[in-house]
């Protein structure tokens, strides 16, 4: 239907210019590692198990074709034997924006869509004439967040994290998050905030960014105008990377004040 192929058109887009790191196919592998059910594997997958899942996923193997008249509705190819669709990283970001579309269009002033932590603004609450402040989360203590930052009208604002959906192995903890490229749970960074232009454009850059890390990151960036990033790295000493251009709307908590690096 339409919704599914705009929710796909846009994955296929983040899935382009990031260069796989992020992959609206990924269900095969994250299967391999415990995340469809079933509970954690014994082991961790084998090289064999991992290169088999590989063979079934990869973005560049969708054809979306959108509908050109009324008549002819969208249509999806998957070019490779059993495939299988992960929305997971984008559909909640689409679903916000679905919401404040439709409160916009009911003629209402200052909201704030809030879906498991997927958020977009309209307006501004009354307490404030900066805009909607939200806190992020301080993945290292619970309950505690290390800053804040100021969404503006119509912004999105999505976390990626690996804090909260796990699995362990044999003693050792495997945030959710994969790599499409090797097949393996993402290592050295623990959750990644993004303010955007809308909430499915949040949604998939804070996935496609927790993959390819900061320096990286950057470049993704730079082809999405208006959007920020803070990235905290699963490391000691305990730091925060920030880009610049949140520099005037990022509040963070005192602790935090010298652990920022401006990017």
């Amino acid at each position: 239907d339409d919704m599914t192929a705009d929710v796909l058109a846009y994955a296929l887009r983040v899935a382009r210019e990031s260069g796989g790191a992020f992959d609206p196919t990924l269900s095969p592998l994250m299967a391999c590692w415990g995340f469809r059910g079933g509970g954690a594997p014994a082991a961790p997958p084998d090289a064999a198990s991992l290169d088999a899942a590989r063979r079934r996923i990869g973005w560049q193997h969708l054809q979306l074709t959108l509908r050109t008249s009324p008549e002819a509705a969208p249509t999806l190819q998957m070019l490779v034997p059993e495939m299988q669709l992960d929305l997971g990283g984008i559909a909640k970001g689409y679903a916000v924006d679905l919401a404040f579309r439709a409160l916009r269009d009911r003629g209402e002033d200052d909201f704030l869509i809030n879906l498991a932590g997927n958020m977009r603004a309209h307006g501004r609450p009354e307490t404030s004439r900066s805009g909607w402040r939200i806190g992020i989360r301080n993945p290292f203590a619970e309950g505690a967040w290390f800053g804040t930052l100021v969404l503006a009208d119509g912004e999105g604002i999505a976390t990626s994290g690996s804090y909260e959906r796990f699995v362990v192995i044999d003693g050792v903890r495997h945030g959710h998050i994969l790599d499409p490229r090797t097949g393996k749970p993402v290592a050295g960074m623990i959750s990644v905030t993004v303010v955007a232009t809308s909430g499915i454009e949040a949604d998939a850059l804070s996935t496609a960014l927790f993959v390819l890390g900061p320096e990286a990151g950057l470049g993704l960036l730079q082809a999405h105008p208006g959007c920020g990033a803070i990235f905290v790295p699963d490391a000691h000493p305990r730091r925060l990377r920030v880009t610049r251009g949140l520099r005037n709307r990022f509040r963070p908590e005192p602790a935090w004040r010298s652990a920022i690096d401006w990017l």
